[in-house]
C-alpha cells in the first residue's frame, strides 16, 4: 500500500514522510534485529509523498516504497523544531518545548523518558558498539544519544555519537556510516541528513532539490548494501522520516 502522506501546518510545519522499508519477508513476522532511521531534514510533503510526480524523492517511491510500508497520518502538537521532534522519534514520546528549561546553556534538555538506543541495550544487553547516532547538525548528537530517566545510567547505555558543527556534507554522513558498518555489527542506528534543511534555510532552491534527489538515490544504495550482506539482510528495518518542513508559498505563520 502506498498512500501519499499527509501533513498538518500550524505554528510549524512537519512534513512526515515516515516509511517503514522492509522486506515484504519481515512484515510477515521475521525478527527485525537492526533498525536503521534517517531523516532527510527539513523535507517538505509537497516535495515528497505529496508530490504525485515524485520529483524529488524518485528512487525512495519507485524502488523502496513498493517493498515497505507508508504511513499516511501523524498528529502535530505544538511546535515542531528540529531537536525537540528529534527526541520524539527516538523516545515515543512529545517533548513539551515551553515547558524546557534551561540546561547547561542550552535551550533544551535532553528526553526524561528512555531513548530507543537505552531500551534497546538493556533489555538485549547488546554492547555499546550497537548504538550510534550519525548527524551533520550537532542539535541530534549532542542530545538525542540518552535521556535523563533514572535507572538508564546516566548516558551509560546510550548510543556512540559521530557528529559535526554543521560544516560537513550528507557524504560525510555516509562516509561514516560505511566505517561503522566495516567495523561493527549495528543493532539501532539514527541518521540526520541535514543538507535539505540547510539549503532551505539559505533559500537555495537548486541544492535543496539537488539534495533530496540525490539522498533519496543514497538511501537506495544503502538499503542495497544491507540486502547485500548476511548479517543485515532480511533481519533489517529502514524507516525514512523527517523532522519538519517549512511554510509553503503565501504562508509566513
Amino acid at each position: 500500500m502506498i498512500p501519499s502522506c499527509r501533513v498538518t501546518h500550524g505554528t510549524a510545519t512537519w512534513a512526515l514522510l515516515a516509511t517503514l522499508l522492509t522486506l515484504p519477508q519481515l512484515a510477515q513476522a521475521q525478527q527485525v534485529e537492526h533498525a536503521f532511521i534517517f531523516i532527510i531534514d527539513g523535507l517538505r510533503s509537497v516535495e515528497g509523498f505529496d508530490d504525485p510526480e515524485y520529483a524529488f524523492v524518485g528512487p525512495l517511491a519507485s524502488q523502496l516504497a513498493p517493498q515497505g510500508s507508508l504511513l499516511t497520518w501523524l498528529e502535530i502538537r505544538g511546535q515542531t523544531l528540529t531537536l525537540p521532534a528529534h527526541q520524539v522519534i527516538v523516545t515515543g514520546n512529545y517533548a513539551d518545548v515551553s515547558n524546557t528549561p534551561a540546561y547547561e546553556g542550552r535551550q533544551y534538555l535532553s528526553s526524561r523518558t528512555p531513548t530507543l538506543f537505552e531500551s534497546y541495550r538493556l533489555q538485549t544487553g547488546a554492547a555499546a558498539d550497537s548504538c550510534w547516532v550519525v548527524s551533520n547538525t550537532p542539535l541530534v548528537g549532542e542530545d538525542c544519544n540518552h535521556s535523563l530517566m533514572p535507572g538508564y545510567g546516566g548516558g551509560a547505555y546510550g548510543a556512540n555519537v559521530i557528529t559535526t558543527y554543521g560544516t560537513e556534507s550528507d557524504q560525510w554522513v555516509w562516509e561514516n556510516i560505511d566505517s561503522i558498518l566495516d567495523d561493527h555489527e549495528v543493532g539501532v542506528m539514527l541518521v540526520n541528513l541535514h543538507e535539505v534543511d540547510l539549503a532551505g534555510h539559505a533559500e537555495e532552491w537548486w541544492r535543496y532539490e539537488e539534495r533530496a534527489v540525490e539522498g533519496s538515490a543514497d538511501l537506495v544504495a544503502f538499503w542495497n548494501r544491507l540486502q547485500a550482506d548476511p548479517v543485515y539482510r532480511d533481519t533489517s528495518a529502514l524507516i525514512v522520516t523527517t523532522d519538519h518542513g517549512r511554510h509553503l508559498e503565501g504562508i509566513s505563520s
